[in-house]
């Protein structure tokens, strides 16, 4: 072969090598959009999944404040109720001792 086709053969094989280097790179760089991709899929499901768990966790943290809300609301009606009831005994006994002096001093005259 003469020399000029020795370098246009040289050259047509370094740039069929240099094609063949590029689609490899293309290659891996769709391989790694992929998992890249996938990997994103991945974190929005388990977001998603987190933020699921965490609307679950509000709904039982109100829960527990209307829960306790109401608890405390009944202890204090419970309390308050026990507090008129003592008013009221002490009403009947000091009402009583005041019947018994009254009738200590008629007896006494």
């Amino acid at each position: 072969t003469p020399p000029g086709e020795e370098v246009v053969c040289s050259v047509q094989e370094q740039q069929s090598n240099k094609i063949l280097q590029l689609e490899k790179q293309l290659i891996n760089i769709k391989t790694l959009k992929a998992e890249a991709e996938h990997r994103c899929e991945d974190y929005k499901r388990r977001l998603k999944l987190k933020e699921a768990e965490l609307a679950d966790i509000e709904c039982i943290h109100q829960r527990g404040l209307e829960f306790s809300e109401a608890e405390t609301k009944r202890k204090d009606e419970i309390i308050n109720n026990l507090e008129n009831v003592m008013q009221q005994m002490q009403q009947k006994h000091t009402g009583t001792i005041t019947t018994l002096q009254g009738d200590m001093q008629k007896k006494q005259q």
